[in-house]
């Protein structure tokens, strides 16, 4: 144990002094940077995917999300051609590097194709991925949640028979330890990074950046396995200017989301989305006398604003939430009394404010140099009863973020700045059953922290980005995370990367084990925890073939997650336990993933992945795979669009192999569960027909009707001792058809 830890320490040392070496290289490459847009009479719009190449060569990129790209010296070609499907392609000459190019392409009246950008090879330094609008439309994305039903990269589970709520899963890992953000602003975290998945309605999405592994140290320190940042639907919105969106599912789920944007002058604009649902009918398909869904209402407002100056840029904006949610016996009534006589029942109440800001400084003196200052404040509450137990979380969030950026060169870049946090955070839990027990939490941080990343492309191959990041903490004084990124073109069409990196966060207990809660485990609170604190290192290939003139991508990757100390949700101890404790030095995640992207034939894609998980940590004082996790996965997607874009079919298969369940070996025999769960198939699909400006689609989800048998111990006697809802390891919802619709104005 102890050579263990001293082996860990000096590989940190040497990881250090790696980074702080490559802070100073030398220079000898050039690179070009542009944005590519579409011509419109209203305003010209970033077109994503755009192809930007060296004449004669197969050395380019694809334009990024804001229509951006880099692309590194060729040694001995000089124009540059950018292309896109159904525009009127454009060649420049290139013999100044130092300017920025602004490249409008005009659409070719001639041609009515449908624009993709499949199966394109990334020219990210960081491992990532861009879920885009057109993908979130293959299923019915009501929220955020269910976003990445048709992803490989993220898995998705119910985590209990009673809340209802989805966790994601990435890496191997929890989602607690992804970093959460919506254009880099910090959103679903804290007391909300359970429930906060549910909270971002799914028509207020363009598109979701997922970067894999440990992220910029510009963003903070507590991503550990990833970032996914949310990017919204912007005031300048000029491709649908009004959207109306309705749905509706066979339980009686409905749901109704309008987005408007509006021009108030030639530099001013502003948009405001709205988006209520509601399901008001319990439903229990395996007849248990349990709802199988959480009953709810939501009311979520954001209102905001975006000022687009020639050196100035502003956006501003409000999000206000209402919820409520309510669980348990059929019979349940969230306004009824509890009490052992009474139907059992869980509520939750959440009410969020949330106000940001974003301002960017464009000088006017130096090409490539700008100032941002990132503003957000939240205030987040959520309470209720589960079962007999009343619970209550608070949290206000205070965040001020000072981004100063320069192109040094064609090679070098670098961002530096600051950052200061105000969190004050209250967690309060009684339990009735199986004892009395009463928690008060409360943790006051307080942290400053300040940041240097460095971009460096010493030649049309390498891509270098290393981050220095140093933060005082209130409660644990100094630290210091150091993030490293490389990228290696081996050819044109092959891409290596290397990435590590070193996060912390703090938990907040009983809001992210409340699915463990509706049972009636005794929960025990062990020594005072510790920040969670776990290095990241990563390994990835991407290769881009051609076959049958048609474009396809192959990528393997590979993860190592090994934790400083970590808070574990132990059920193996004891099965009428939980125990929330640190475990220091022993947890690790390994986590293999191979994926394929094909265009099997004009409009039909084919997308692919399998991955492999080893997680395990100190349960008991034995090294176990934590539970729930299911060592292998699949996923299969095959999607078809019609010539003229009229129809669309996606269908998705997901296998999920056997899981680890918790021991339960001291409960009597009738409430004992097997040793590992069996594994299974599950099928989504959708049909999506377009009528001008309005889509028509209808969709099924777990179409095979796989259900868990028993989700619920004890289902019969709630109040009993041996009573729990929380050992999930499949749907306990079948088959669900829904449909829904589209109307927008552009």
């Amino acid at each position: 144990m102890v050579r263990r830890v001293i082996q860990r320490q000096k590989s940190m040392k040497y990881f250090w002094f790696i980074i702080l070496i490559s802070q100073f290289t030398p220079v000898w490459a050039q690179t070009i940077r542009g944005t590519v847009t579409e011509k419109k009479d209203e305003g010209n719009q970033p077109l994503v995917g755009a192809n930007v190449f060296w004449l004669g060569t197969t050395q380019g990129v694809i334009t990024d999300a804001a229509g951006n790209f880099t692309l590194n010296s060729h040694p001995t070609a000089n124009k540059l051609i950018i292309s896109y499907v159904g525009y009127v392609a454009d060649t420049l000459e290139i013999n100044d590097f130092s300017a920025k190019l602004e490249i409008a392409l005009e659409a070719d009246q001639l041609k009515s194709v449908v624009v993709t950008a499949q199966n394109q090879l990334s020219q990210e330094i960081i491992t990532s991925q861009t879920i885009t609008r057109n993908d979130l439309r293959k299923a019915a994305c009501c929220n955020l949640s269910e976003s990445f039903e048709t992803n490989g990269t993220v898995d998705v589970s119910t985590t209990d028979a009673v809340g209802g709520t989805k966790q994601i899963r990435m890496l191997g890992l929890d989602g607690i330890y992804v970093q959460m953000t919506a254009e880099n602003i910090p959103w679903m975290r804290g007391l909300a990074i359970r429930n906060g998945l549910n909270l971002v309605p799914g028509t207020w999405i363009k598109a979701i950046d997922i970067n894999k592994g440990s992220g910029s140290v510009v963003n903070g320190y507590e991503s550990i396995t990833g970032q996914i940042n949310v990017e919204l639907i912007p005031p300048d919105n000029t491709t649908e200017k009004v959207l109306l969106n309705g749905y509706v599912n066979q339980f009686g789920r409905s749901e109704l989301n309008a987005n408007w944007s509006q021009a108030v002058g030639a530099k001013l604009s502003t948009a405001t989305l709205v988006h209520g649902s509601i399901l008001r009918q319990p439903v229990d398909m395996n007849d248990d006398g349990f709802m199988d869904t959480p009953q709810f209402d939501q009311i979520n407002l954001m209102h905001r604003w975006k000022y687009n100056g020639e050196k100035l840029k502003i956006q501003w904006g409000v999000n206000v939430l209402q919820e409520n949610r309510w669980s348990g016996q059929n019979n349940f009534s969230p306004r009824q009394a509890m009490g052992l006589n009474l139907p059992y029942g869980n509520t939750l109440q959440i009410r969020r404010l949330q106000g940001f800001s974003k301002i960017g400084f464009l000088s006017d003196k130096r090409e490539g140099e700008s100032l941002g200052l990132i503003l957000s404040a939240t205030r987040h509450e959520q309470s209720g009863q589960l079962g007999l137990n009343p619970y209550l979380g608070l949290q206000t969030h205070l965040n001020a973020h000072l981004i100063y950026s320069r192109t040094l060169g064609p090679q070098h870049e670098i961002r530096t700045g600051g950052s200061f946090t105000y969190e004050s955070t209250q967690e309060r839990f009684e339990a009735v059953l199986p004892q009395v027990a009463f928690w008060g939490l409360n943790r006051l941080e307080q942290v400053a922290g300040a940041f240097l990343e460095h971009t460096f492309k010493p030649s049309h191959r390498w891509a270098i980005v290393s981050g220095l990041r140093l933060d005082y903490h209130n409660l644990i004084g100094l630290t210091f995370n150091p993030r490293l990124h490389v990228k290696y073109d081996i050819t044109s069409t092959t891409i290596l990367r290397f990435s590590a990196g070193r996060g912390l966060r703090f938990a907040n207990p009983f809001a992210e084990a409340m699915s463990y809660l509706f049972s009636n485990r005794q929960v025990v609170l062990g020594a005072p925890l510790k920040p969670e604190i776990a290095i990241n290192i990563g390994l990835s290939l991407s290769q881009q073939f051609m076959l049958a003139n048609r474009k396809g991508l192959i990528s393997i990757e590979g993860y190592r997650t090994t934790f400083e100390n970590q808070v574990v949700n132990d059920l193996d101890t004891n099965p009428q336990t939980l125990l929330i404790a640190n475990v220091a030095n022993q947890g690790f995640a390994h986590s293999i993933q191979f994926s394929l992207d094909y265009q099997l034939a004009r409009g039909l894609q084919l997308q692919t992945s399998y991955k492999w998980y080893d997680v395990q940590t100190l349960l008991n004082g034995v090294m176990r795979s934590l539970p729930f996790v299911a060592q292998h996965r699949f996923l299969g997607n095959l999607s078809y669009e019609t010539g003229n874009a009229k129809w669309k079919f996606d269908i998705t298969l997901k296998w999920i192999g056997a899981q680890r369940l918790p021991n339960t070996d001291g409960n009597p025999q009738a409430f004992q569960t097997r040793r590992f769960s069996p594994d299974y198939f599950l099928w989504n699909g959708q049909i999506t027909r377009t009528f001008g400006r309005w889509d028509v689609y209808v969709g099924g989800e777990n179409l095979g009707n796989f259900i868990q048998p028993n989700p619920v111990i004890q289902a019969e006697n709630p109040y009993g001792n041996y009573f729990d809802a929380s050992l999930i390891w499949a749907p306990v919802m079948g088959r669900m058809i829904y449909a829904g619709f589209r109307f927008t104005i552009q």
